[in-house]
């Protein structure tokens, strides 16, 4: 699992590159997502984060300015042409 920190003024992006992980012929669909959780489970996807984008091998999205504390980022992505499912997960904590 990777690690970020950021300021609460700041906003930032923050891509995963699932490069490594992608089985041959595979690429990151649009139909791929990102989400985000409190540390006590509650969802926080919308108001933490915007623009989700997607290459053909990474998923990117802008993490909004927020209050400090503690989030779990979820990376889902969706292959093509196989439709399978890959997880990353990113520990953001605010300061």
């Amino acid at each position: 699992m990777m690690e970020k920190t950021k300021f609460t003024t700041e906003v930032i992006p923050l891509t995963v590159d699932f490069t490594a992980a992608l089985p041959t012929g595979e690429t990151v669909s649009a139909s791929s997502t990102v989400t985000a959780v409190t540390s006590a489970g509650v969802d926080a996807t919308a108001a933490l984060l915007t623009g989700v984008t997607n290459t053909s091998t990474t998923l990117s999205v802008t993490i909004k300015a927020t209050a400090a504390g503690a989030w779990l980022i979820t990376y889902t992505a969706i292959t093509s042409p196989g439709g399978f499912k890959i997880v990353e997960q990113v520990q953001l904590t605010v300061t």
